[in-house]
């Protein structure tokens, strides 16, 4: 996995960790389950 330097990308990366609903749903629309955020 390539490493981050980008202050802005670490951020995101970091934000992501602490939603963990938006996560999920992440994982759910790259299983193909969803399709949206609706």
């Amino acid at each position: 996995m390539l490493k981050l330097t980008n202050p802005f990308l670490e951020e995101i990366k970091g934000c992501q960790k602490r939603d963990q609903k938006l996560m999920e749903k992440l994982m759910l629309i790259n299983e193909g389950k969803e399709t949206d955020f609706g």
